[in-house]
């Protein structure tokens, strides 16, 4: 056995531990996979329960208010995630980064060569062949951050927390056909949306509640738990069925349970994201991350002590820099307080730090407020610190183009 194949075995091994034959179904090259393939060509879906939605007209509220707050499903057509999708095709990623090590999960420490596992993907005769989920890769490479977070998904409540103590949040998704996932509900209830780059994915959805997960210990793959379920839940009128091309995203709502086929090769980008404002939402969090949930709580009382104490100024140095325009409001007003009372060392700690986060999110139009409000403060207050700060408006308003891709590799 090659080097190659020792790879591959043992990322299977890892992956689905409690799987000894990964083809005990037959699906490659069955009659079952081809009709599928084929009918998917032809057969019209309707959305009956899922909402359809165009991204040039959607805006921030309606998707809040009829998606997010009500925990529906919908589609979003004409997506524009990324600039260029041709240049995350596979065969350009293979080009470029085949010699790559890529993750295929964030529950063990397996890697293969791109180039490997795509040679995997055309010759393999397992039911449901494994994909790639790598949440790592956009540290490795830079231009994996090079996207554009859909505008009209809300903010994560998780983004207040420092990178290191946050759980895995965004991945990119490689899949060859008959992978994907089989039906399970996200952690922590939180959403997620789907960029799809490249060919096509079957979605399967059912509604929070229907306890049709099955438990953690039988992770049915997803081929498989298409091939023995897909026929009997059609007949269910709360079960949602869809093909998603490339250039849409689909919102996934927390608590839904959801399967996933690739039907060709296909390329994708995800995030998952936190919207604490349900109980049922905090007491997820609570129950299964308790020091995640401590450190949210020590982070809002933060925001709101930094109003009062001076005190808390060194605990807000380490935090700053996963602040966004909201939080760091507050912040602002710190500083002009440490730079009245002549602190230097707050002046000089607070100034760096600021300037860092300011960069960062300059291209947000949400920050151009406080831009504002700090050039009437430099206007007003003629000291060699007002003088600083107005540098610092100024590399705001120049960095504000430069910086305009940021927001897809700043905070969720």
């Amino acid at each position: 056995m090659s080097s190659d194949e020792d790879e591959i075995e043992l990322a299977k091994r890892l992956e689905r531990p409690e799987l000894d034959d990964w083809s005990h179904d037959g699906l490659a090259d069955s009659a079952w996979w081809l009709s599928l393939v084929a009918s998917s060509k032809q057969e019209k879906y309707y959305y009956t329960n899922l909402g359809i939605e165009n991204a040039r007209y959607l805006s921030g509220r309606h998707f809040r208010e009829f998606y997010e707050d009500q925990c529906k499903p919908c589609l979003i057509k004409q997506s524009a995630v990324i600039k260029n999708d041709e240049d995350w095709h596979l065969d350009a990623l293979s080009s470029r980064y085949g010699n790559l090590n890529w993750r295929l999960s964030d529950t063990h420490g397996a890697v293969v060569g791109l180039d490997e596992w795509i040679q995997y993907g055309k010759s393999n005769a397992d039911d449901a062949p494994f994909a790639l989920y790598d949440s790592e890769i956009f540290d490795d490479i830079i231009a994996f951050t090079k996207y554009a977070r859909p505008s009209f998904v809300s903010r994560c409540d998780f983004s207040i927390i420092p990178m290191s103590q946050r759980p895995p949040w965004r991945w990119i998704l490689l899949g060859c056909p008959r992978s994907g996932t089989g039906l399970h509900i996200d952690p922590l209830l939180t959403h997620a949306w789907v960029y799809l780059v490249q060919g096509r994915k079957l979605w399967a959805m059912l509604p929070p509640g229907t306890g049709f997960v099955e438990p953690e210990t039988d992770r049915t793959p997803s081929a498989n738990w298409f091939y023995h379920h897909r026929d009997r839940l059609k007949s269910r009128s709360d079960y949602i069925e869809f093909i998603q091309y490339p250039g849409e995203t689909v919102f996934i709502p927390g608590g839904w349970e959801h399967a996933v086929l690739n039907l060709d090769w296909t390329v994708a980008i995800t995030e998952n994201y936190a919207k604490l404002s349900s109980d049922a939402a905090l007491l997820a969090v609570r129950s299964q991350e308790s020091v995640l949930y401590q450190t949210l709580l020590y982070i809002r009382q933060l925001r709101h002590k930094v109003l009062l104490d001076d005190d808390c100024l060194p605990h807000i140095i380490f935090y700053l820099p996963t602040f966004d325009v909201v939080t760091l409001a507050p912040v602002a007003r710190a500083f002009e307080k440490a730079v009245l009372s002549s602190t230097a060392f707050w002046r000089d700690r607070l100034q760096y730090d600021l300037h860092y986060n300011f960069t960062a999110a300059a291209a947000m139009e949400s920050m151009l407020p406080l831009a504002v409000r700090y050039r009437k403060f430099v206007h007003d207050k003629n000291t060699t610190t007002s003088r600083s700060m107005r540098a610092l408006y100024l590399d705001i308003l120049e960095s504000q183009e430069e910086e305009r891709m940021i927001t897809g590799q700043g905070l969720c």
